[in-house]
Parts: C-alpha cells; sequence; structure tokens
C-alpha cells in the first residue's frame, strides 16, 4: 500500500478548517510536487509490480518485419480454422483458445 502522508500533511497544514485562509495557494502545491517529484517517480519504480517489464529501447527494423509475419501467418491460420467471424465490415468475432 502506498504512503502518501507527506501530502496529507501537507494539505491539512493549508487547509485546516477554522483557519483564517481555507485556501491553498496552487504555487504552493506545484512547489510541493516539484520538490517531492523524483521520490514519488522512484518509489513507484520499486514498488511496480514484479510481473514483466516494459521495452526502453525502440525495436530492430528486422525485429518489426518478424514480428508483423509472425502476427500475419497467425492471422491466415486463425482465419483458416474458422476462428475468426467477420459478422461486418469493421466488426469481427476471434475466438480464443
Amino acid at each position: 500500500m502506498t504512503n502518501n502522508i507527506g501530502f496529507q500533511s501537507f494539505f491539512y497544514d493549508h487547509m485546516r478548517e477554522g483557519s483564517p485562509v481555507n485556501r491553498m495557494d496552487i504555487k504552493d502545491l506545484n512547489a510541493f510536487i516539484s520538490k517531492n517529484k523524483n521520490n514519488v517517480e522512484q518509489k513507484m519504480l520499486r514498488e511496480k509490480c514484479n510481473g514483466r517489464s516494459s521495452r526502453t529501447r525502440p525495436r530492430d527494423p528486422d525485429e518489426i518485419k518478424i514480428l508483423d509475419y509472425l502476427c500475419q501467418k497467425n492471422w491466415e491460420e486463425a482465419e483458416a480454422s474458422g476462428k475468426i467471424k467477420y459478422l461486418s465490415e469493421r466488426v469481427w468475432y476471434y475466438e480464443f483458445d
């Protein structure tokens, strides 16, 4: 569970009920966000699920061609086996295994 106490304390200090001024200055909020942005981003990366990481480099042109070819072959096989049904020009039904 993420901990957002920093923002909560900032918010409640500036928006306390009974305070003579119950408005938050947008400059203060932007300064707070800028000050804590790097820490928040680092924390989000650390807490990221252990699943598959996202791609950080562009695909090689040969890799793109190979993946396109494999996708086309898979589509053609699905069409041939009857897994794809064309209901109308823009509506298809694909039967997943």
